[in-house]
């Protein structure tokens, strides 16, 4: 089956010693940046010919190169690279062959570390410190921002960066994004993409779906001291939006030791301003855009939509020549 776009699929096996372009035998190809996972994937099937005497599903096994690139005037440009790390066919003999290959992020997701960190050191730092025992090279262009004591122990490399970036991100209001970009780790502002895709219902867009929900409401939160030796945990202050209109649902935060209340309040009304209201789920399928990844931004216009988003998944489909989207409303638009 022809591709929906110009795309080039190419394999290099395990030993580096074939290499196939796939292109012209893929029968189904997605790829993209899930919501919940760091790690780009992609899916690829292809039609399982022989070569040399055996089937090619027998040199396209686990740990297998995959490279997807698309065409853009006379030039083609990577938009993945992983490596083969499931493979979805009973044997070697089948008609089709079927691969999904992570991108070099996978390994954070999997690999657990320790690590401590005295107050005062950097996001960018500590990244960068622990990225240096993995040999990642990292390219940091997020927010300056210092942190308090920070001591993971026994944490895949992937939630100790989610869960010292979300810290930072509740006290500077700031989002990110984690991007591999070949080979290399971004740690990056959302929306900086310099082009901005305008997605138009009947014209580039076939369907938008929105939906609101109270799941992951916070209406106030309640900022906490260090225990005490009678195990008592003080409440320092509380800080609330909303609650009267959709009641109290309560989150902590914990004033870190060192900093001030006036910065633990801060942190409290960054959670009730990305939380003190309803969340929407947002999917738009449209015409693929190949080069647009988690975290960019477009526009989207429909009967429910109007305005600008940051994409929080992404899926390219290169059979049929679409993707399919999940937005959030980008700040300040």
């Amino acid at each position: 089956m022809p591709l929906g776009i110009d795309y080039k699929v190419i394999a290099i096996d395990p030993t580096g010693k074939y290499k196939f372009d796939l292109s012209k035998l893929v029968t189904a190809l997605t790829w993209g940046d899930d919501e919940t996972e760091m790690a780009a994937k992609a899916q690829v099937t292809i039609a399982n010919i022989r070569y040399k005497g055996k089937y090619l599903a027998s040199y396209l096994q686990l740990m297998t190169r995959i490279y997807i690139y698309t065409k853009s005037g006379s030039k083609y440009y990577e938009r993945f690279r992983g490596i083969v790390w499931e493979i979805e066919n009973d044997d070697d003999t089948e008609k089709t062959h079927t691969v999904l290959a992570y991108d070099r992020m996978i390994y954070l997701m999997k690999t657990h570390d320790n690590a401590f960190f005295p107050k005062g050191k950097t996001c960018e730092y500590i990244i960068k410190k622990i990225c240096s025992k993995w040999g990642i090279k990292v390219k940091y262009s997020w927010y300056a921002h210092k942190c308090g004591k920070k001591k993971y122990n026994d944490q895949t490399v992937a939630d100790i960066f989610t869960s010292l970036m979300d810290g930072a991100k509740r006290g500077t209001g700031h989002g990110y994004v984690f991007r591999m970009d070949k080979g290399v780790l971004k740690v990056m502002k959302k929306g900086q993409n310099k082009k901005i895709p305008i997605l138009k219902y009947k014209q580039n867009m076939t369907k938008s779906t929105r939906k609101k929900s109270l799941d992951d409401i916070c209406t106030k939160v309640a900022i906490v001291g260090s225990e005490k030796k009678s195990g008592a945990v003080p409440v320092l202050a509380t800080v609330k939006k909303n609650n009267k209109k959709y009641g109290t649902i309560q989150q902590f935060v914990e004033k870190e030791e060192g900093s001030t209340l006036a910065k633990a309040k801060k942190e409290a009304r960054h959670i009730l301003h990305d939380q003190g209201k309803p969340t929407e789920e947002i999917e738009v399928v449209c015409k693929d855009v190949p080069w647009i990844r988690k975290g960019d931004t477009v526009y989207a216009h429909s009967a429910n939509l109007k305005n600008y988003y940051y994409c929080t998944a992404v899926e390219h489909n290169g059979i049929d020549g679409t993707m399919t989207i999940n937005l959030e409303v980008r700040k300040g638009a």
